[in-house]
């Protein structure tokens, strides 16, 4: 029986001769901490792994393509995983409530991120392949501690929600441009990685993300204040996508919280403002 598999202080013994794990018979086992699957294992069941709350290292071999829904759901002290370079998909709630994974190296042959794949995971950054074809519903939602986000693949589909309720989320690329859904809050999300690195994208995504600017400037400014996202206002400044009559406005707020940074690139875009005004009158 799976279940009799035997813990050598503390690391699960695996049979080398063991294609797969069957079921979630090693599910809730608290003296699990270490798990380095052989090279015969290709396969695991859904919830094979979930509740092992002691867990703290997982490491797949190459033959490893997909990691199962749930199959580490909720192990809380896991803080490092290495992937198969072969991996083709992270399933529904791989690694849900995994808050101790704070970094993940994703292989460049991962093609799918199933539905709240990584919520609620201590993930600080993460970098989606260009390969990856779709990120899921509410994959990364609640990563409270995820602060940057790259999506390299301009085709990618990043459904609903995807990077949702992840408030530290303030830096990153993401190359489809912006969500499909044209929902407000991702909308919002879409438009401040934008302006972290406006240079990388197309002209299209350019201009929806001007036009969304001057369309929710209090929402877009209220965010960026709240968060101190200098690397955000940073763009907003350099393309000049400020209403030039609520500068002087920001510059009191940013002052008065003691925003230095925030403050010293608004009075960059005032003196901008007034140059281009000068200039018009001449």
């Amino acid at each position: 029986m799976i279940k009799d598999l035997i813990v050598n202080d503390g690391t699960l013994v695996i049979p080398p001769d063991l294609g797969s794990i069957p079921d979630s018979s090693c599910a809730g086992r608290e003296d699990i901490r270490r798990i380095v699957f052989p090279p015969t294992v290709y396969s695991i069941a859904p919830e094979a792994f979930a509740e092992c709350t002691a867990l703290e290292e997982v490491v797949f071999p190459e033959s490893f393509l997909h990691v199962s829904a749930a199959a580490f759901l909720n192990c809380a002290a896991l803080s490092r995983v290495v992937l198969s370079g072969n991996l083709v998909s992270i399933e529904e709630g791989a690694f849900l409530g995994c808050t101790a994974l704070r970094q993940l190296e994703l292989p460049e042959t991962l093609e799918h991120i199933g539905e709240m794949a990584f919520w609620g995971s201590g993930l600080e950054e993460i970098v989606i392949p260009q390969r990856t074809e779709r990120i899921a519903e509410n994959a990364f939602w609640d990563c409270a501690s995820l602060r940057r986000a790259d999506v390299l693949g301009a085709g990618t589909v990043i459904e609903k929600n995807a990077f949702g309720n992840c408030p530290s989320l303030t830096e990153g690329y993401i190359a489809p441009g912006f969500p499909q859904d044209d929902s407000a809050p991702a909308q919002l999300l879409y438009t401040l990685l934008w302006c972290t690195c406006p240079e990388r994208h197309t002209p299209q995504t350019a201009e929806r993300a001007s036009v969304f600017v001057r369309a929710k400037e209090d929402l877009i400014m209220e965010k960026i204040m709240k968060t101190n996202n200098t690397a955000a206002l940073a763009g907003l400044v350099s393309r000049s996508l400020l209403d030039p009559t609520h500068i002087d406005e920001y510059i009191r707020i940013c002052a008065q919280e003691g925003s230095t940074e925030l403050t010293a690139l608004l009075l960059q875009a005032r003196g901008s403002a007034v140059r281009a005004e000068e200039e018009f009158v001449l």
